[in-house]
């Protein structure tokens, strides 16, 4: 199957002879693993394999496979293997790095999740899923709209070689998306009179005052984010003497979802304040949510986590019912790792400095 639209792709069954698929699974059992995780990824990887004379034989397969897709010169190939364990996932990205032409997967065994979900180019609607097959090839172009992901595994067990084509020559530059600050459209101020901490983020009782729910929608694009956005009657913001406000959002994160450090929230310079006000979970009715227990409701550990510019964890802010929680950003960067539990949150940024916004 050679597919065009949103982007080219190509699913190839029966890739490799028998002889050749029971040689790939008896070298895969003799590597080793580690993990890599960032906010992006949590999966364990091998070594790059390239340069392993073992996988000669199936480069030579995948050059079958490119000869009539590539045109560039001196082309190579970097490669590695990849084991999927419950829970572990490769949220949306596009792979735009350069030199990368193509992408490859190579599944070694059948498995019921941790499927390669492909998006059209809005990024937020599936195109398709495409199962893993043992020895089934999936290729594809390295384009500004390639967008995909793997699924979240609900078991331990997915086995890959993946890795792609590459030439000196190809300069990738990503998509660009409208990442404009949101500011909720019904605000209304208060007064926030509180002494702001320098190197440290302060935690309070806070009851917020409910407000009637006008609607929420799924939101991204993924390879930001993927959380429920909130509109309300009437969004009560704080009001800081010397601080002008950025941002000011209401949002429902459930399972599955997610902030990256590339999202726009991170696109802001200067002295910046972060407020968060959390709550307990509520349907439209202002009942305790059916789908959570009492104390996933009231508590999620490390639920905001705070980096430095070589993506080392500075600090983690738990995400506490009925509690507001603001301190200096401090130059890091903010994400929040793909969910498991439901956590309703307020986000408000503001600086001390004036924004060209």
């Amino acid at each position: 199957m050679n597919v065009t639209k949103p982007f080219k792709y190509e699913v190839v069954d029966s890739f490799l002879l028998e002889s050749e698929l029971n040689k790939i699974k008896d070298i895969y059992s003799t590597l080793s693993f580690k993990e890599v995780h960032t906010d992006l990824y949590n999966f364990l990887q091998s070594n790059e394999l390239n340069y392993d004379d073992r996988f000669q034989f199936f480069k030579n397969k995948l050059d079958n496979v490119f000869k009539d897709k590539v045109a560039e010169k001196d082309v190579f190939y970097t490669l590695f293997a990849s084991y999927y364990r419950k829970g572990d996932f490769l949220l949306c990205h596009d792979d735009m790095v350069d030199e990368r032409l193509y992408a490859f997967t190579f599944y070694l065994d059948d498995f019921d999740s941790g499927q390669l979900v492909l998006y059209e180019n809005d990024c937020e609607t599936v195109h398709k899923k495409i199962g893993v097959c043992s020895n089934r090839l999936v290729i594809f172009e390295v384009e500004e709209n390639s967008f995909h992901e793997v699924d979240q595994c609900r078991s331990s067990g997915r086995k890959a070689i993946s890795g792609w084509i590459n030439s000196k020559t190809k300069k990738c530059q990503s998509k660009s998306f409208a990442r404009s600050h949101k500011v909720h459209e019904n605000v209304e101020f208060f007064d926030l009179n509180i002494d702001i901490p320098v190197n440290s983020f302060v935690s309070l009782e806070f009851e917020d005052i409910e407000v009637k729910e006008l609607s929420r929608s799924l939101k991204g694009p993924f390879i930001d984010r993927r959380v429920f956005e909130i509109a309300l009657e009437k969004l009560y913001t704080p009001q800081l003497e010397g601080y002008a406000l950025i941002s000011a959002e209401c949002l429902l994160f459930t399972e599955g979802c997610y902030i990256l450090c590339n999202d726009r929230i991170n696109a802001v310079m200067g002295d910046i304040l972060d407020v968060y006000i959390f709550k307990h979970i509520s349907d439209k009715h202002n009942k305790p949510s059916s789908t959570i227990g009492k104390a996933d409701a009231h508590s999620v550990d490390g639920f905001i986590t705070y980096v430095d510019q070589n993506s080392n964890m500075v600090f983690e802010i738990d995400a506490i019912g009925n509690h507001m929680v603001f301190g200096k950003r401090n130059g890091h960067c903010i994400c929040i790792h793909r969910t498991l539990r439901q956590v309703y949150l307020k986000h408000f940024y503001l600086s001390k400095t004036k924004l060209g916004f």
